[in-house]
C-alpha cells in the first residue's frame, strides 16, 4: 500500500487547526479538528476497504 503524492488536504487542514489555535480560538479549533477527523477517518477506510482490510 503505497500513498501517492502528499496529503494535501490533510496539510491545508493542518495549517487551519494551527491558525485557530494561535488566534486562541476553541470553537473554531474544536470544529476544525472534528472536521479533519471526521474527513481523515472516511478517507481511510476507503483506502482500507479497497484493499480488503475494512475488518482492522
Amino acid at each position: 500500500m503505497r500513498m501517492l503524492g502528499l496529503p494535501r488536504k490533510s496539510i491545508e487542514e493542518h495549517r487551519e487547526i494551527l491558525d485557530h489555535l494561535r488566534r486562541n480560538d476553541a470553537e473554531k479549533t474544536r470544529d476544525a479538528l472534528k472536521n479533519h477527523r471526521q474527513r481523515a477517518a472516511k478517507e481511510l477506510l476507503g483506502i482500507l476497504e479497497r484493499f480488503g482490510l475494512a475488518q482492522l
